[in-house]
């Protein structure tokens, strides 16, 4: 017959696992517009931020005939996405402070991924430039598509940012390692060793550890919209709006309602270009 010891259990407390990490890089690159809370609550943490003026000029110098009014538009800035994360202690396990650091760590790295996700999934729904691609992207003439459609659009030159998934950044760095190849090259070895890509047509790039797939557009490519005046397929921006019972409010001028040839297959989030 064996021998029956009794064993001793151990928990070591002070060794962990490895966790997750996130890296942040979406909420790392978005600033922060701070607001009085006072101000937030009266008027239901919503603020209007005025956008800029653009000028219409004229040829020669009788200016008789060209004196006319400016639409001040604005967008409205709102406290949307509420989250928190919560738990409960005894007066027994509160005498425990390292669980009580070891909780509260968790629930602010959790957190901050969720406001992380949350700025990829405002830049994914809402971003106005779209960019066919077919296959994954691979190097500079990606890139390039990118930065002619904002030039063409006016916009601004400063602090373009560009963040890809570790797949497609990967894959433009194995662009670069591979077509720069030489002893001594900087931007060759970083690709290589780094798996970093650096500042590509005017733009800072960034690797996400995640980030929103957006399915393939359904509706097909025989889609058409009507372009003619009588059509209103088109918006005419305005500061505010009056209300058949009188109140003036101002206008989020970012979204219009347009009617296409066939709603068959669309979904909300499809993104389209027009000739």
């Amino acid at each position: 017959m064996a021998n029956g010891f009794s064993k001793e259990e151990v928990v070591a407390f002070d060794q962990l696992l490895e966790g997750f990490q996130d890296a942040l890089v979406m909420s790392k690159n978005v600033s922060i517009y701070r607001t009085d809370q006072t101000m937030m609550e009266r008027t239901n943490d919503t603020i209007w931020r005025p956008q800029p003026y653009i000028a219409v000029t004229y040829s020669g110098s009788d200016a008789t005939s060209n004196f006319g009014d400016y639409t001040q538009l604005a967008v409205p800035s709102t406290i949307s996405t509420q989250r928190h994360a919560a738990w409960q202690f005894t007066a027994k396990e509160m005498r425990d402070a390292l669980q009580e650091n070891r909780i509260s760590n968790s629930a602010e790295q959790r957190l901050a991924s969720d406001i992380n996700q949350s700025v990829i999934d405002q830049a994914s729904y809402y971003g106005g430039i779209f960019i066919k691609r077919a296959a994954a992207a691979t190097g500079f003439d990606d890139v390039a598509q990118i930065e002619a459609a904002f030039n063409e659009t006016g916009v601004q030159f400063e602090d373009r940012k560009l963040v890809l998934s570790t797949r497609d950044y990967n894959g433009m760095a194995s662009d670069l390692q591979k077509n720069t190849r030489s002893f001594g090259d900087p931007i060759s070895n970083e690709a290589l060793r780094r798996a970093s890509v650096g500042m590509v047509a005017s733009f800072d790039t960034y690797k996400a550890d995640y980030l929103r797939r957006k399915a393939a557009a359904a509706g097909g490519g025989s889609l058409t919209i009507d372009t003619r005046d009588a059509a209103v397929n088109y918006l005419v921006p305005k500061a505010t709006s009056t209300a058949a019972t009188g109140e003036t409010n101002n206008v989020d001028n970012r979204f219009q309602t347009i009617t296409i040839s066939s709603t068959t297959s669309v979904v909300a989030g499809d993104a389209f270009t027009i000739a």
